[in-house]
């Protein structure tokens, strides 16, 4: 079997990976890469593969990362099956939806979107799907967003795990990861693969410290948060310590059509969430919603919170600030001293946000040069990727002769991560190169 690595090669986006073996062919995900103009580039570019010649897709979850590039497939000839969980062909709808509304350069049209739910074969975890006549696949949960897996594919008497993005465990809407079936190889992310996160109550102290200070001041909160996972997760927390009368009693927005349809995904599924937060949903009706804050789906709606004077937090989209409306409030309030922006995830190289979290003293929006005199903070624990003790621990299966290709991490990351497997004994580690290809 020969495995192609497509994309997320020593970064974090775009992932593809495509696997060969007699006359089969499937690829496991098929995502955008970002981060600035090159990126979109990149998008518009023919893939490796004849589209038409794959028989299948397996799509580990719903972020962009992971299956932008899908329109553009079936718009390039492919007609197979596309597999994925019942959830993730929800979320997916959404985010694909959105991202064709921003595209500058189309790759595709909108019936291609559409028809990718009509290739689609939903799958449940722990169960094992024959593929094609040479590859079956079982999808597990990986505890990354709301019905996220991580894939083992098996061919003759070999198997190889793909990652896909690991969560960030204890999460508290979701079930911790699973633990990882024995396998030959296994593809894994390294995401933060040399980092470790915050502890859970740390991240908490994070935020009401950062949001009361800035309230103090009369400033402004722009919290930049991923519409999947990340807004859910910090609007549940919100919910509680606000119940707990620790955050200020200031005006709060999600400003955010995208997060705002997502939550009602996630609300559709609460048998997905951990018992924690199924219980939380008993006691409290909506653990995504308290008293002071508003959403707001309209751009008339969003235009209003430049109405609310004084103290205020704003969520908003897009995570990097490549895009949406948090682009808009960063204009308004970045040169300001009084106010902050609290970054809650990863920032990808060649992004608005990642030049801020960097440090930069002044940033181009809209053609227009921007002073950045507000604070900027971020706090680790709110991402929904797995830290390097956390990958080492679910790679640990007892076997450590079996070869680990690190891949979807910066490449920083990813050299750290193989150091820290070195230290924990593994010896059969390689970070591939983009277009690599390997026969196992």
């Amino acid at each position: 079997m020969k495995i192609s690595f497509l994309g997320a090669i020593r970064e974090v986006t775009g992932s593809n990976y495509l696997l060969e073996h007699n006359n089969s062919k499937i690829v496991v995900d098929c995502g955008y890469f970002q981060g600035g103009r090159k990126s979109e580039e990149r998008n518009i570019q023919s893939f490796d593969y004849d589209p038409s010649s794959i028989d299948a897709v397996i799509i580990t979850h719903a972020h962009l990362d992971h299956i932008g590039r899908l329109p553009k497939m079936i718009a390039d000839g492919f007609k197979g099956k596309i597999y994925m969980t019942e959830v993730t062909e929800q979320l997916a709808k959404i985010v694909l939806e959105d991202a064709f509304g921003l595209m500058r350069e189309p790759t595709h049209q909108e019936k291609d979107v559409i028809q990718i739910f009509e290739q689609t074969q939903v799958v449940g975890y722990n169960q094992k799907v024959n593929i094609t006549n040479d590859f079956s696949a079982t999808f597990y949960d990986a505890g990354h967003i709301l019905g996220s897996s991580f894939v083992k594919i098996e061919w003759e008497q070999k198997s190889i795990v793909f990652s896909g993005d690991l969560g960030n465990c204890p999460n508290p809407l979701l079930n911790n990861t699973a633990k990882i079936p024995q396998s030959n190889y296994v593809v894994c992310e390294s995401t933060y693969g040399s980092r470790i996160h915050e502890k859970a109550t740390e991240k908490t102290n994070k935020l009401i410290k950062n949001i009361t200070d800035t309230i103090s001041q009369n400033g402004t909160v722009l919290i930049p948060s991923f519409a999947i996972e990340r807004t859910q997760e910090l609007l549940y927390q919100m919910d509680t310590i606000f119940d707990q009368h620790r955050l200020p009693k200031v005006p709060y927005f999600l400003d955010s059509p995208m997060a705002i349809n997502v939550t009602k995904v996630y609300k559709q599924f609460p048998n997905y969430w951990n018992i924690s937060a199924r219980d939380s949903k008993i006691k409290d009706g909506d653990i995504f919603k308290f008293p002071t804050l508003k959403e707001t789906m309209t751009t008339e709606e969003s235009k209003s919170i430049n109405n609310i004077r004084g103290a205020k937090v704003i969520i908003a989209g897009a995570g990097m600030m490549d895009g949406g409306r948090i682009v808009h409030h960063a204009k308004r309030y970045i040169s300001d001293k009084k106010n902050m922006i609290l970054f809650i995830g990863y920032q990808a190289q060649g992004t608005l946000g990642r030049s801020i979290y960097d440090g930069i003293k002044s940033v181009k929006i809209d053609r227009e040069r921007h002073s950045v005199r507000c604070r900027v903070k971020a706090i680790g624990g709110y991402s929904a990727h797995a830290d390097s003790h956390q990958i080492i621990n679910w790679l640990d299966d007892g076997d450590k002769n079996k070869h680990i290709f690190i891949t979807h991490g910066e490449e920083i990351e990813s050299e750290g991560l193989k150091n820290r497997l070195i230290e924990n004994g593994y010896s059969n580690l390689s970070i591939p190169n983009e277009k690599e290809s390997v026969e196992l």
